[in-house]
C-alpha cells in the first residue's frame, strides 16, 4: 500500500463516485477501479458496497477512512517538518584564537557576521 492510493482511496470515498474521483484524480476511471480492487486485494477485504443505485464504504472502508486520513497527515507533517529543519539550520561553531591581536580581530569578525 502507498501513500498515492491511499489518496485515490479517500477521493473515491469523499466523492462517493468512481468516476468523479477519476476526474478530480486526473487518471482514467479504469485505472482507478483497478487500483481500487488492488486495495481491497491487499488488504483482503471488500471497502466499498458497490450495489446498482448504491455507492457506500463498508464497515472496513470507513475505518481506512480515519486511518488513511491520519497517515496522510503524518505524511504531511513529517515532510513540512524536514522542510523547515533544512531550511533553519543552526549548529554551534567554535572559534579559537592565542593572540590578543588575533581574538580581537575574530571577535570583530563574528559580529559582523552576526549582524
Amino acid at each position: 500500500m502507498n501513500f498515492r492510493i491511499l489518496n485515490y482511496f479517500l477521493t473515491v470515498a469523499h466523492e462517493k463516485n468512481i468516476t468523479k474521483a477519476a476526474e478530480v484524480l486526473h487518471i482514467t476511471q479504469p485505472t482507478l477501479s483497478r487500483q481500487l480492487m488492488q486495495l481491497e486485494e491487499d488488504l483482503g477485504t471488500k471497502l466499498f458496497d458497490r450495489s446498482q443505485h448504491k455507492f457506500a464504504l463498508t464497515p472496513s472502508g470507513q475505518f481506512l477512512v480515519q486511518r488513511a486520513q491520519e497517515i496522510l497527515d503524518m505524511v504531511e507533517k513529517t515532510t513540512l517538518d524536514i522542510q523547515d529543519q533544512e531550511q533553519n539550520l543552526s549548529e554551534s561553531i567554535a572559534f579559537g584564537a592565542g593572540e590578543y591581536y588575533a581574538t580581537q580581530t575574530l571577535a570583530q569578525l563574528i559580529g559582523a557576521f552576526q549582524r
